[in-house]
Formats: C-alpha cells, sequence, structure tokens
C-alpha cells in the first residue's frame, strides 16, 4: 500500500514536471529575427525536466532589439519560476529603452521587491542597432561575451562590470560598446556550456570553445551551434550535463554599405 502511495505521489509530480517544462518552453522565442544582413541561432538544453536558463530578443524600436541570456541560481521549478517572472519583468520594461544598463537596473529593482529568497539572477543584454551593427550592452554577474572579430580573426572576451538581479538595492551597471561588422560573430551563452564537466572532472572551458568558434566561423549560427555541442558531447564522454546550457548567437552577413 505505502509503495503504491508513493508510486502515485511520483507519477503526480513527474506529470507536474512534465507541464512546466511545456509551459517553460512556451515562454522562449517560437523563432528568431528574420533579417537580410544579420544571422541569428538559439539553442537551449535543460540539465533536467525544467531549468533556470533563458534567451530572448525583444524589438525595442524601428530598427533595434534587445538579445540576452540568463541564468538563475539553483535548478528545478523553483528557477523556473523566476526566469518565467524574470522574462515578464523585462518584457514590459524593455520596450523603448536603448540603454541596457537601464534596463538590467529596472529588472534588479523589481527582482529585488519581490523575490524573497537566496535565488539570483545573472543576465546578459545587449542592444543592436539593425541599420549600424552598433551595439550597447551591460552585463549582472554573467559571463563575458564572446566576440569572433573577422578582420583580426580572433575571438575577444568582453565584459561589462554589474552585480547579480535580484540580490543588492541599488546596482550600477557598466554600459560598453562594440560594432559588428560583416563576418563577425557575438556569442552569448550560459556557464553550463563552458563548465561542463568530462570523465576526469576537468572542465570542458574557454579554449576548446574559441577554437571551434575561429575553425567554423565561416558557417550559419545554427551549423556552428551543432559543430560545438557534439564537441562538447565528445568531451564529456557520456557524462550528464549537471547544468543547462543555453547559446544564443548573431551573425552579420553581410554589408550595410
Amino acid at each position: 500500500l505505502v509503495n503504491e502511495k508513493l508510486k502515485k505521489a511520483q507519477d503526480v509530480i513527474s506529470d507536474e514536471l512534465i507541464q512546466v517544462s511545456k509551459i517553460q518552453n512556451g515562454l522562449l522565442p517560437s523563432s528568431l529575427p528574420d533579417n537580410d544582413n544579420f544571422d541569428f541561432g538559439a539553442l537551449y538544453v535543460p540539465a533536467e525536466e525544467v531549468g533556470g536558463d533563458y534567451y530572448d530578443y525583444i524589438k525595442i524600436g524601428p530598427n533595434h532589439y534587445g538579445f540576452l541570456v540568463a541564468d538563475v541560481s539553483g535548478h528545478g521549478i523553483p528557477a523556473a519560476v523566476i526566469m518565467a517572472i524574470t522574462r515578464a519583468i523585462i518584457h514590459s520594461y524593455a520596450h523603448n529603452v536603448f540603454s541596457s544598463g537601464n534596463v538590467l537596473g529596472n529588472v534588479n529593482e523589481i527582482l529585488n521587491d519581490n523575490i524573497h529568497t537566496n535565488d539570483f539572477v545573472t543576465m546578459f543584454y545587449l542592444i543592436m542597432d539593425m541599420v549600424t551593427g552598433k551595439c550597447n550592452f551591460a552585463s549582472a554577474g554573467h559571463h563575458p561575451l564572446l566576440f569572433f572579430d573577422k578582420s583580426e580573426m580572433m575571438v575577444k572576451k568582453i565584459n561589462a562590470k554589474g552585480r547579480f538581479l535580484g540580490i543588492f538595492d541599488k546596482v550600477d551597471f557598466e554600459e560598453n560598446a562594440i560594432t559588428i561588422d560583416t563576418g563577425d560573430i557575438i556569442f552569448l551563452y550560459t556557464d553550463g556550456l563552458t563548465d561542463t564537466m568530462n570523465n576526469e572532472r576537468k572542465l570542458y572551458g574557454f579554449e576548446r570553445l574559441i577554437t571551434k568558434l575561429i575553425f567554423y566561423h565561416n558557417d550559419r549560427c545554427d551549423s556552428i551551434i551543432k559543430h560545438i555541442m557534439e564537441d562538447i558531447k565528445e568531451f564529456a564522454g557520456g557524462v550528464p550535463f549537471e547544468d543547462d546550457i543555453t547559446i544564443f548567437m548573431i551573425k552579420r552577413r553581410s554589408c550595410l554599405c
């Protein structure tokens, strides 16, 4: 009798996780921007049925889009709930705001007022002028952006200072800028990618990732992501991912001369 009750309870939990997973997947973009000058690619791989990673894009003006990746501390349903709240906030406050630092400041203030746990959110938020390729960006304690510079054939780590979202009352978010030219790539991701471990508990790390970005830079974004994920799985050697993996890529494919 006890075993039957346990099984019923497990079935209920399993069904609820499936429902939460469907809801969460529904919060991610159903498609990526359609633009003649830029190619886009994205991937979300939760380590469990539900996770705390998030990627998105928001049209914030006639020629401007906001692009982001975020990572909620912790796992499971609590992280998924905070991710959903974060998404609702940024969709409410990002429109017509062309300062990435101001957007993160608003998100932090509202999260801090409403999330009364020890959880926090890291986020990298980038605003791009789709005509000029000029970008401004801010980071809330997130991993650096990887920028493939075609003119120099190298990948640069670019960051901005800023604390986690939802922990501190007032945070100033540093705002930096880059311009994406023909052949350049912007690579946003969560730490589940670089922190993937193999059987020897070694990290996948940046060097291997950067090598793949350079080697496949002529490919479309979806193809580059596919090659990177194949390499990560080969590196892990069957070890299950311990954290969610999220990637969002932007590649400029034509000149706006």
